[in-house]
């Protein structure tokens, strides 16, 4: 079933998993589901996994023990805003002068790094961007 702007859900979709490169897979998943729900371009979505990947992948290898990846996926009618949030050890963004940066700015549109100190130490730093019909 494909959404329309009256029929995209109105809540958020919220995932979190344990920070480990073997829940990838559940992680890229759910944002493909989403994207193909929203009758989105089969390149659309292969971007989007492709930059889930490379947020995730950077996120878990600075993640404390035992934090979890959170997902928060906002959807309209034409388009998906994500945003990937874990509970790192230092307080470095993501290397945006780096090859990887590169990719997600070409795959998506509005990339943001936003990092603050954590309750109980640490850093929550997340990344948000927008993919979809509207977006690139």
């Amino acid at each position: 079933m494909a959404y329309t702007a009256r029929t995209a859900p109105a809540h958020p979709v919220d995932l979190s998993v344990p920070a480990d490169l073997s829940y990838l897979p559940v992680v890229r998943a759910v944002p493909e589901a989403l994207a193909i729900m929203l009758d989105l371009d089969i390149d659309i979505v292969s971007d989007l996994g492709l930059a889930i990947d490379q947020i995730c992948t950077e996120l878990i290898a600075d993640a404390q023990q035992g934090a979890n990846v959170e997902l928060r996926i906002e959807l309209a009618a034409a388009d998906l805003t994500t945003t990937v949030t874990a509970r790192t050890r230092s307080d470095r963004a993501p290397d945006r002068s780096g090859f990887g940066w590169r990719v997600l700015n070409t795959l998506t549109e509005g990339l943001e790094v936003e990092r603050a100190p954590a309750p109980g130490g640490g850093w929550s730093t997340s990344v948000s961007f927008r993919s979809g019909r509207g977006a690139v």
